[in-house]
């Protein structure tokens, strides 16, 4: 209930129902009880005594007192943000906490004191940033004696421990810490021999951005040698919790690097070892991390040889077994022995030694029935690797050439020079070619082309057969080709069929072997014994001469079963 009186004592009575009293303009003196009382004084001096209880008293208009019954150093003091002043009873039971408003003076057991309200700048400081601050000198009366400073949080509590204030030179100090923000309200009271001094002010402390973290672990990665790897660098730490990009500090070749922390790197080929980059963490502000190295580990792996090369590569027709062709050589990054092998010696006719491709079989080396080779070559290092390269060997015409063919069956085909060919063993194929050559088939089964040209034919043991073409042949005696050991009872043959026996007529006719008769017309052959030689006569035309004759050592009674017609 509120009861109100003007110009008069006002008391509320213990244990009444009265608990907030109005008095008038004069002078009022107003008594509370121990309830918690509203007490308003409106205009004039007035006077309360608020007793026990957390009274509220308003002065109003005038010069007003509040009246304790302590000392003044039995009561805490302090200002609200807003200029409410509370004064705390220490002692238990006597006057309680009272929130004074419009009160100019303060009467206690020891003496009165004029209260001084005086305005004071708030503060603003970062978290994590030094701050400080002076009241200013002479707000508070310095002519009425010494003044003592006390400060402390608006609600009575200490200061927070960052915060340190020097009464001497009436200065705040400190730091806030990390990550605190906040608004703390700050009472300075100043107590004079005869007033007390408040002045109340907020530090508002804001939120400081921190750089962000690099992490220190997880800051390698492995590929294994000649692969791509991809990956990313570990999460980065922001103590305001801001969004984290990512940035390379410096470029490194085959790095692709990704704002999000992610990367791609392809290490340049055969390297292995590591690699090194550096980045920074970077937050929203464009604050930026210390620089943290990643290692990037590349593991070998076994290379097989590369670069696989000859060095020559030409060798002539012909050429003696162990001729060297050419020199190979390739190269092993990783540094290991390796040697070469022959995955195909192009049938049979080359041969390594060592790093060195030799002939093995010259006879096969023949200009005129291929002018190239190819062989392919497998360099293996030690642990198994390999590459294969197939590899172009020429082959050298040789004019008047000197060919020797090997046990085995060898078609051995001369050119346009002086050609001396030798089947040696074998069933052989030797063609002379063009000019005045010299054949041999030896042993074996041999088939022998003298060409054109006057050629000396040499079957050799075996059942030879002697090839004829038109015009292989001279139609003189003295420039006749020359068989020199047919024996058509031990099975050597003569054969014609590829000469048209009758150049007047169309297509291609066969001869008909007339024995020792003279010629009658065209396509026939016939033979002419002497004591030293036997020649066969071929006459292709009407002119009943021969267009062809062959001559064969010795006087041989010649039959029609020897030719090939």
């Amino acid at each position: 209930e509120t009861s109100q009186i003007a110009g008069r004592t006002l008391v509320i009575a213990a244990d009444t129902l009265i608990e907030n009293a109005i008095a008038g303009d004069g002078s009022d003196l107003l008594i509370g009880n121990s309830a918690d009382n509203s007490l308003w004084g409106m205009r004039g001096n007035d006077t309360f005594h608020g007793g026990a209880g957390n009274d509220t008293l308003f002065g109003g208009a005038g010069t007003d007192t509040a009246v304790y019954a302590g000392r003044r150093s039995d009561y805490l003091i302090t200002q609200d943000p807003d200029g409410t002043i509370t004064i705390r009873d220490r002692l238990t039971g006597r006057d309680g906490g009272d929130s004074l408003h419009g009160s100019e003076i303060l009467e206690f057991l020891d003496g009165s004191v004029e209260l001084i309200s005086v305005d004071v700048a708030d503060q603003t400081v970062a978290e994590d940033t030094p701050w400080s601050f002076q009241l200013p000198a002479g707000i508070y009366p310095e002519d009425r004696g010494e003044i003592h400073y006390t400060a402390m949080l608006t609600d009575g509590s200490s200061l927070p421990r960052w915060i340190t204030f020097d009464e001497v030179h009436r200065g705040f100090s400190g730091t806030p810490p990390p990550n605190f923000t906040g608004l703390l309200s700050l009472t300075v009271v100043a107590a004079g021999t005869n007033f007390i001094g408040l002045s109340t002010f907020t530090v508002a402390v804001s939120a400081n951005n921190h750089a962000p973290v690099a992490v220190t672990v997880g800051n390698n990665a492995s590929v294994a040698e000649d692969m791509v790897m991809t990956g990313r660098v570990p999460p980065g730490f922001d103590e305001d919790s801001d969004h984290l990009t990512y940035e390379l500090v410096a470029p490194v070749v085959g790095l692709t690097f990704n704002a999000d922390g992610s990367f791609h790197y392809m290490p340049r080929e055969n390297f292995n070892g590591t690699s090194t980059f550096r980045y920074c963490v970077v937050d929203a502000s464009g604050a930026k991390s210390e620089p943290q190295t990643f290692t990037l580990t590349v593991t070998p792996l076994n290379d097989a040889p590369a670069g696989l090369g000859l060095a020559g590569g030409a060798v002539a027709e012909g050429a003696a077994p162990g001729t060297v062709v050419g020199s190979l050589s390739a190269r092993d990054v990783d540094g290991d022995a390796f040697s070469f092998s022959l995955l195909d010696d192009a049938g049979g006719r080359f041969a390594l030694s060592g790093k060195q491709l030799v002939v093995t079989n010259g006879s096969r080396l023949d200009y005129e029935q291929a002018g190239s080779h190819q062989i392919t070559v497998r360099a293996s290092d030690s642990y198994g690797a390999s590459a294969d390269k197939v590899l172009t060997l020429t082959v050298l015409d040789i004019w008047n050439e000197i060919i020797t063919g090997t046990s085995g069956r060898d078609v051995v085909a001369g050119g346009s020079g002086r050609d001396k060919l030798s089947g040696s063993a074998g069933n052989d194929a030797l063609n002379a070619g063009a000019g005045k050559d010299v054949l041999d088939g030896g042993s074996g089964n041999d088939r022998l082309t003298g060409g054109a040209g006057q050629d000396w034919l040499t079957g050799g043991l075996g059942k030879d057969v002697f090839i004829f073409s038109s015009k292989d042949t001279s139609p003189s005696k003295k420039n006749a080709d020359y068989i020199t050991d047919f024996s058509g009872k031990h099975g050597d043959r003569i054969d014609l069929k590829t000469i048209d026996a009758d150049a007047t007529k169309k297509g291609d006719q066969a001869f008909t072997f007339t024995g020792i008769q003279t010629f009658t017309k065209a396509g026939q052959v016939q033979y002419e014994k002497t004591k030293l030689a036997t020649y066969i006569y071929l006459n292709t035309d009407n002119d009943k001469t021969a267009e062809g004759i062959i001559k064969l050592k010795g006087a041989i009674d010649v039959q029609k079963g020897w030719f090939v017609l």
